[in-house]
Order: structure tokens, then sequence, then C-alpha cells
């Protein structure tokens, strides 16, 4: 186990400096439309070192919890299986700030992956407008 927590000090020390470069460079993305394509980039990659986090903070928790069976059976449901079994874990011990704490970096996880996707998707609308309006 003091593998899994030398990995998450790591991943999350990673996925920390990322969050705290979100703030200037979306600030900037808000002002430069040219850097627009290149934050909604930066937020879906930054979701993965978020998610992979999120993963092992759950089999930190499945593991403490549950023990090597649980952990194991989540892993065997294509590891995705880790995160419920330690949200449940987690309810069954009573340990509200795990599950609080897992909740919240699901909620980072997917409002970076889709909020990239949805600021790349509107970069890319506007292109073709000015596109189309370049050639009207």
């Amino acid at each position: 186990m003091g593998f899994l927590v030398s990995i998450y000090s790591v991943v999350l020390t990673v996925t920390e400096i990322g969050l705290a470069i979100i703030v200037p460079f979306g600030l900037v993305a808000i002002i430069a439309r040219s850097t627009r394509r290149a934050f909604s980039k930066y937020l879906v990659y930054l979701s993965y070192p978020i998610g992979f986090t999120t993963w092992v903070l759950c089999a930190i928790a499945t593991l403490n919890l549950w023990g090597t069976a649980a952990l194991v059976i989540g892993i065997l449901f294509l590891g995705v299986g880790v995160l419920p079994m330690a949200i449940l874990a987690a309810l069954f011990h009573g340990a509200w700030s795990v599950v609080g704490t897992i909740l919240f970096q699901m909620l980072l996880l997917y409002g970076t992956r889709f909020g990239g996707i949805a600021v790349g998707i509107r970069d890319d609308a506007r292109r073709e407008r000015d596109e189309l309006a370049a050639f009207s």
C-alpha cells in the first residue's frame, strides 16, 4: 500500500500544478481568442491526471476499508470498478470525507473534460463563422 500512497502523492502534486495553471491560462483564453483552442486541449489533457489521481485514491480507500479482495474485484471490472467499490466502502464505514473527496474529484474530472470539449466546440464554431464572414 505504501507504493500506492507514493504514487498518489506524486500524481496529486502534478494535478495541483495543472489546476494552478488553469486560472491564468483561462483568463488569457477569455481575453485572446487565439488561445481558446489550446486552452480546450489543456483542459481535456488535464482531466487524465485528475482521473488517475481519483482512481489511485479509490484504490487506496478500497484497500484500507475492505481489503485486497475488494480491490481485486474492483480492478477486474475493467479497472473502473474501483471507484464504486471505494464509494460503497466509505459509505458503509461512515467515512464521509472520503466520499466527499471522491465525488469532488469526479466533479473536477468531468468538469475539466467536458468543459474542454465545450470550449473546443465553441471555438470551432466561431472559427467557421469567421471564415464564412470573410468569404461573404
